[in-house]
């Protein structure tokens, strides 16, 4: 390692002593160095400037931190907006929120992902069917307390699942349905965020119309079959009808299990209608586009809420490899064809774009995003146009509005072009101009200032000189950890429209949990630190630890324990080291309310998917269900007089020693651990109330037990003991 200089190696002191000392040598006339003389008022003022000179100097600063993590392929993280689910109850119709709806809890602003339909509809029933019986689960949808088996308690294929609808479902809409599925165990499932994922389940869904039971139509399911809470998407493509045997005449879809490898029996806490995911953040300003069709007359629908209650801008790119605005019709005077020219008609709440040849001149040529529709909120981005360049290296420029989520800022230029009109360029943002060439064009962003920078042509290049050429055509605020709001604070609609609207007047909405996930953007020193802890983590399956771990965080699944061994071939060989060097053997124990559970097939599949991602290509792994021991304790114990509950406390200690929980559950034993007679025989021994130990004996049954001659049983590298039986006597 390089050594590290020490630049600030003296102190004032040290300076202003060093500098007095050389003044005879230097200048031999100047004989008074006291304090009054003005020269020494200068030494001294020198001394201590230079003692701040090599304080400065040999600190890092936090422009260098950020190259050095630069080289070392690390940033800084982003603001990352935080996330909650929104309920809407009270829906007197049919109504649609456009994406983008804002909300508002306070003053945070949270946004509605997508376009979403409220129905005027209640679930009125749910059961569960399981070997033709029947349980009513329907009061999960009144109380978060309740929870309902969805297949019994114990799955089987075939097993279904009712739920009854007061209305039908409205037919080619999307019907979203929120699902809470209960995850409250001590061991918690892991994040499903791989696409890779084989659920542990099959469902078939059904609605019921006049020709009976019908396949129904899933757009999405983010439950994975009932694992975890999410939000199913439904899409009925013809009418639901009443089932005639049905004495309530309600509308019921269906959903049989068809294919069951559930690790524990799924329990729902509450089913809902008019549930969606909301976002904090707040757009100003929003781009979409559209493929030209190159047709004499163009449509194309505008969904978002910034198209109602905002202004609209449309650019088309040009032959020429820039964007140009096009005029509003509304805008333009004269009887004769315009030459770029569109039109904005309003129809059932959606704007429409449209280019038609009877109106103008120009259309937009067949392409692929060659049509852009710009929308702003012109109340909150009032710097649209953020100035123009004056063509000077190092360029500021204020958004005017603070906290800018990167990903979502989009800037242009301006330039004039050989016919007079101005078009423009889009800029891409980087995160320094370190590595940028002298015509790249780029800028650089400080979101929390609202400011961005350009470059000098040497790094970057300087905009062209304009007037009014430089714009913001997408831009978005987020709040970060202020919008962790808590439950039901997320309560009303952000737009005054919205309030004139009756469809929305007695809507009641709000946040059914606390909403998670939103963070600050990342310091320097927490990068830094971050980088630290990530060091020693190497990204592959090298040491046997780097394989438990990574089995452990198998997406979708739930593993209470892990054990790699090496050399090790199956669960009745352990080979000699060398023989079998490249084989991992990984023994696993998923969790289950079952007792002993072993892996399915399902199991192993994801598992070894999560395993070839990052083992060495030469290693052979196995993967292998524990090899269960049952262990039986028999004896007899003398207790001491007046100990009414002896048996009870001695029962509990051994229990506790094979970390039997009170649901029977072992989840303290180790693989592979021996079990040690003498210290069974020492925990008893040492309990309050015994007095002394008649006879003790330990038993066990499994592949690969062994007994030494101290009593204690050896248990194989893959195995797992468990109390298989107790039959302890207590006597007085």
């Amino acid at each position: 390692m390089l050594p590290l200089p020490n630049l600030d190696n003296q102190n004032y002191k040290e300076i202003l002593e060093g500098m007095i000392k050389k003044i005879p040598r230097v200048s031999p006339q100047w004989t008074d160095q006291n304090y009054h003389d003005p020269g020494i008022t200068l030494l001294q003022l020198f001394s201590w400037l230079k003692e701040m000179q090599q304080y400065y100097i040999n600190q890092v600063g936090d422009k260098n931190n950020l190259k050095f993590l630069k080289l070392l392929g690390f940033a800084p993280r982003k603001t990352v907006p935080a996330t909650s689910d929104v309920f809407f109850r009270n829906i007197v119709k049919d109504t649609v929120l456009p994406k983008g709806t804002k909300l508002q809890a306070n003053d945070v602003v949270f946004e509605i992902l997508d376009t979403v339909n409220l129905v005027d509809n209640k679930i009125k029933k749910i059961i569960s069917e399981n070997n033709s019986d029947k349980v009513d689960i329907s009061n999960v949808t009144y109380s978060n307390q309740s929870l309902g088996f969805i297949f019994g308690k114990t799955p089987k294929t075939g097993s279904k699942l009712y739920i009854a609808f007061e209305k039908p479902l409205k037919v080619k809409s999307k019907i979203s349905m929120f699902v809470d599925i209960y995850n409250n165990y001590f061991v918690k499932r892991n994040t499903i965020d791989d696409c890779a994922f084989t659920p542990l389940a099959l469902l078939k869904w059904e609605y019921f119309t006049k020709d009976g039971w019908k396949p129904l139509k899933i757009i999405k399911d983010e439950t994975y079959s009932f694992l975890n809470t999410g939000y199913m998407l439904f899409f009925p493509e013809q009418e639901m009808a009443k089932d005639k045997a049905d004495d309530e005449n309600f509308y019921w879809i269906r959903c049989t299990l068809e294919k069951n490898n559930y690790d524990v029996a799924p329990r729902i806490k509450s089913l809902n209608l008019n549930a969606y995911k909301t976002v904090q953040q707040n757009t100003l300003s929003e781009v979409l586009t559209f493929n030209g069709n190159g047709g004499s007359r163009q449509v194309y629908s505008i969904d978002s809420y910034l198209s109602l209650y905002g202004s609209i801008d449309i650019q088309v790119w040009d032959d020429k490899g820039f964007w140009r605005f096009w005029d509003d019709k509304k805008g333009t005077s004269g009887q004769h064809l315009l030459k770029n020219v569109y039109c904005i008609e309003t129809k059932e709440n959606v704007k429409q774009l449209i280019f038609d040849k009877s109106f103008c001149e120009n259309v937009p040529d067949k392409g692929s995003s060659n049509i852009r529709v710009i929308l702003r909120d012109d109340n909150l981005l009032t710097n649209k146009i953020l100035g123009g360049s004056t063509g000077y290296p190092d360029q500021e420029f204020e958004i005017g509005a603070k906290s800018i989520m990167e990903k979502n800022l989009m800037l242009q230029v301006g330039k004039v072009s050989d016919n007079g009109e101005m078009v423009w360029e889009d800029w891409e943002r980087t995160d320094d101009l370190d590595s940028s060439k002298a015509n790249a064009k780029h800028y650089i962003l400080n979101s929390k200032e609202g400011k961005i920078m350009f470059g000098n042509n040497e790094k970057g290049s300087i905009p062209p000189s304009g007037t009014d050429n430089i714009l913001i055509i997408s831009c978005s605020t987020c709040q970060g950890s202020k919008g962790n709001v808590k439950k039901g604070e997320i309560n009303s609609f952000y737009a005054e429209e919205f309030l004139e609207n009756r469809a929305f007047l007695n809507i009641n909405l709000s946040n059914g949990d606390h909403a998670l996930n939103g963070t600050d953007k990342e310091t320097i020193e927490d990068a830094i630190e971050r980088f630290r802890k990530d060091l020693g983590s190497s990204g592959r399956a090298i040491t046997l630890e780097d394989y438990e771990d990574i089995v452990m965080n198998t997406p979708g699944l739930m593993i209470q324990k892990a054990k790699a061994i090496a050399n090790f071939k199956s669960s009745h060989s352990y080979e000699a080291a060398g023989e079998a060097s490249n084989c991992i053997g990984l023994v696993v124990k998923p969790f289950s309310e079952y007792e002993r559970p072993c892996l399915s097939d399902i199991y192993i599949k994801n598992i070894k998917k999560q395993v070839d991602k990052y083992r060495l290509i030469t290693t052979e792994v196995r993967i292998m269900s524990p090899e269960y021991i049952g262990i039986e304790v028999y004896g007899e114990i003398a207790s001491k007089s007046h100990y009414k509950n002896a048996m009870r406390d001695i029962k509990s200690v051994i229990f506790k020693f094979f970390g039997v929980s009170d649901n029977g559950d072992n989840r303290g034993w180790e693989f592979g651990s021996t079990v040690q007679y003498a210290e069974i025989y020492e925990i008893i021994e040492g309990q309050e109330c015994v007095d002394y130990i008649v006879s003790l004996t330990l038993n066990a049954q499994g592949k690969g037990v062994e007994r030494n001659i101290n009593g204690d049983i050896i248990i194989p590298p893959n195995g797992l003991v468990y109390l298989k039986s107790y039959d302890v006597f207590v006597k007085e």
